[in-house]
């Protein structure tokens, strides 16, 4: 039993030095993404990767000489989100015009939602007969 004890002791004294965060947040709420824990006060990073998550008193275990701590002072931090695809271009070019996106993004359900949006817009922005009118976000599969 007593070397067992020996051996643990030592074990965790050489984890304890391989597994000190390079940074750590605390003193906030994490928002985690893992529905069996979804938030969290305290998170500790280590080479980029999540190295644990908790309450502010076990992740603050991690600290070491030269982690750098951050007190998020109650706000909320969330995950990267990384979008693959997005158009941001497009955006400048369709802002102002009118959106004919169908439910859960707009409310446009029928062709005659189109038209009557299209005539507003003709209308507000007095538009004279015979002019090039666009639209943004029609999409005929979902009406």
């Amino acid at each position: 039993m007593a070397i067992f004890l020996v051996g643990i002791t030592l074990f965790s004294f050489a984890i304890s030095g391989a597994e000190t965060a390079d940074l750590i947040y605390h003193r906030g709420e994490i928002v985690t993404m893992d529905d069996a824990h979804p938030a969290a006060e305290a998170v500790a990073v280590r080479l980029g990767r999540i190295l644990a998550v908790g309450n502010s008193a076990e992740i603050l275990k991690f600290q070491g000489n030269s982690t750098t701590v951050i007190d998020l002072d109650g706000k909320t931090l969330l995950p990267g989100f990384i979008d693959p695809h997005s158009h941001l271009a497009q955006y400048q070019q369709t802002w102002g015009i009118p959106a004919l996106a169908p439910p859960p993004v707009g409310d446009v359900r029928t062709i005659a939602d189109i038209i009557a949006k299209m005539k507003a817009y003709i209308v507000k922005k007095k538009i004279p007969p015979g002019e090039l009118v666009l639209g943004n976000g029609y999409d005929d599969s979902l009406l």
